[in-house]
């Protein structure tokens, strides 16, 4: 799970009202680059051969590129802690696994996330269904593809 805070506050969270994503403008940019870089992410995040066997459509192991709430096959899953109505806590990211080296998978978490701040990118719609029933990018099937990307 991934959080920023800033002075002991939580600047993921935004919108208590329900109204929006439930996502602070700079929640949404810094989960929007790590959503734009997770293919490359993929690399480091599943560093084995076998990290790939893990990673397929209906396995709640986020194979496809996409986010959502409450969804287990998205890749990236918002959280909440008090119900749908309520601001979005912090982000789950569905595709890493234990053969990832946490020091590397952090570093370019961070990076990817403050590039998305720097280009103040958005959010595409949540996936809040099946994502194999949708068009959508899927993540690198294997350790070469990532390192291609």
């Amino acid at each position: 799970h991934v959080s920023l805070s800033r002075g002991g506050q939580n600047e993921f969270s935004g919108a208590p009202n329900g109204e929006g994503l439930g996502i602070s403008r700079l929640g949404e940019s810094f989960m929007a680059g790590v959503l734009d870089h997770l293919p490359a992410l993929s690399a480091i995040s599943l560093a084995s051969v076998n990290s790939y066997r893990r990673i397929v459509p209906n396995c709640w192991a986020g194979a496809f590129v996409c986010w959502g709430e409450g969804n287990r096959e998205a890749a990236l899953r918002a959280t909440r802690v008090a119900g749908p109505r309520s601001p979005c806590t912090n982000f789950e990211i569905k595709t890493a696994d234990g053969s990832a080296n946490p020091y590397l998978l952090v570093g370019a978490l961070i990076c990817a996330g403050i590039d998305g701040a720097t280009r103040k990118l958005r959010l595409p719609s949540p996936v809040n269904g099946d994502p194999t029933k949708l068009a959508l990018a899927e993540l690198p099937s294997s350790l070469e593809e990532a390192c291609q990307r």
